[in-house]
Parts: structure tokens; C-alpha cells; sequence
């Protein structure tokens, strides 16, 4: 069920064909702004792999609300690390530091994986000018049908303190 912004229920019928281009617009303003930032900005469940045991893994989204670690030994039995790691998440970009390797012996191939929890968990969390960014975007399809060269630049001016994507060339 949809709301009005009166706060009132929605029906099927009252449903129009307008709702459903600014709802296709959202998901292309999302996608726009994730792509430019780096950041993502609902949730998302993301699995990172790494070849071997490192003293810290850097991982490649944010912001991240949650991380679950596992790794495969080489009889191909998959392990959760329970603990023995501190997800540093406020640094960018977001680190996770082991404590403490487990002594298996691991498989040959992507033995372990990382599950990040990523996204801003309510929109509401989305700082003030990534939320214009993706206002700016939805106008411009809205009025335009395209994301313009002048649109982009307004985004990357809005965003440019968010940016995560320089810190992980």
C-alpha cells in the first residue's frame, strides 16, 4: 500500500502512471549519485573476497553498517570468525582489522569472504546535500528526460565532500 503525503492510504486505481516514472526516476537519481560518490545509499548486502589473511582488509563500499567474516579451509569447509576483528567503519575507506588469524590452511581460491552490510540504514541518515543531489537529478529527468552535463556538475558540487571513490584509487 502507497501513502499520499497527507498521510492517507493510497488505492491500486489511484495509482498512476506519473508515480511510476518519478519512482523510475528515484532508482536512476540513486544509481546517478551512488556512481559519482561511491557511497551507497540504501542498504545493500555486498560480498567482498580476499585471496589470503591481511593485518587489515579495506573494503570497497560505505557506509557500512555491518560486517560478517568467513573463511574456507582447503577441505572446503566455510568457518565464521566470530570475533578476533574491529570494523573500523568511520574511516574512509572503511577497514576491517584482524586480531587474530584463525590457523587453518586455507583453499586455493577467493578463501576468504567478507559480507558488508552497506547503506545508509534509513533515508533520513543521507546527509542533507546527497539528498539535494538526488532531488537536482529527478527534476532533470523529470523535466528533460536525460541526467544533463549541467545536472552531473551540480551532483558532483553537492557531493564532493562524500566522495569515497578518490580514497580507493
Amino acid at each position: 500500500m502507497l501513502s499520499a503525503s497527507c498521510g492517507r492510504p493510497l488505492s491500486a486505481d489511484q495509482y498512476t502512471s506519473e508515480d511510476a516514472l518519478l519512482s523510475t526516476h528515484l532508482m536512476a537519481a540513486r544509481a546517478h549519485v551512488e556512481n559519482i560518490t561511491g557511497l551507497k545509499l540504501v542498504t545493500q548486502v555486498w560480498d567482498v573476497y580476499y585471496d589470503a589473511w591481511y593485518d587489515e582488509f579495506v573494503l570497497p563500499v560505505q557506509p557500512v553498517q555491518s560486517v560478517e567474516i568467513f573463511y574456507t579451509d582447503d577441505e572446503d569447509t566455510e568457518t565464521e570468525l566470530e570475533s578476533n576483528y574491529i570494523l573500523d567503519s568511520i574511516c574512509i575507506p572503511p577497514v576491517v582489522v584482524i586480531e587474530e588469524e584463525p590457523t587453518a590452511t586455507l583453499a586455493d581460491r577467493n578463501p576468504i569472504r567478507i559480507r558488508v552490510t552497506a547503506g545508509y540504514e534509513l533515508p533520513n541518515d543521507i546527509p542533507e546535500p546527497i539528498r539535494q543531489a538526488m532531488y537536482t537529478v529527478i527534476q532533470g529527468l523529470y523535466e528533460t528526460g536525460e541526467i544533463s552535463a549541467g545536472v552531473t556538475q551540480t551532483v558532483k558540487a553537492l557531493t564532493e565532500h562524500y566522495n569515497s571513490l578518490e580514497f580507493l584509487q
